[in-house]
């Protein structure tokens, strides 16, 4: 059996070289869509993490203003309670 023939009966047919270019490209389409989502979730995360950021120059003011001196992470918790009990 010479190399074409045997080429020729293993050669998968027509129509399942297409339908697996079709699954090909709607797989490197969700493949990007997914890419994008993953983007965009860190950019949300970066931005998060620094939303409740203090400086230390507004730690030295709220610090004047208290009677005893207030942690970074005691600050932050307190801000992010606000919005759940604003009295």
């Amino acid at each position: 059996m010479t190399d074409l023939e045997e080429f020729r009966r293993n050669k998968p047919p027509l129509k399942t070289l297409k339908a697996k270019d079709i699954e090909l490209k709607s797989l490197r389409k969700r493949m990007n869509y997914l890419e994008d989502e993953l983007i965009g979730e860190q950019a949300k995360r970066e931005t998060s993490e620094y939303e409740w950021f203090v400086s230390e120059h507004e730690m030295k003011l709220v610090n004047i203003e208290l009677e005893r001196p207030i942690e970074v992470t005691e600050l932050s918790k307190l801000a992010k309670d606000l919005p759940h009990s604003p009295s």
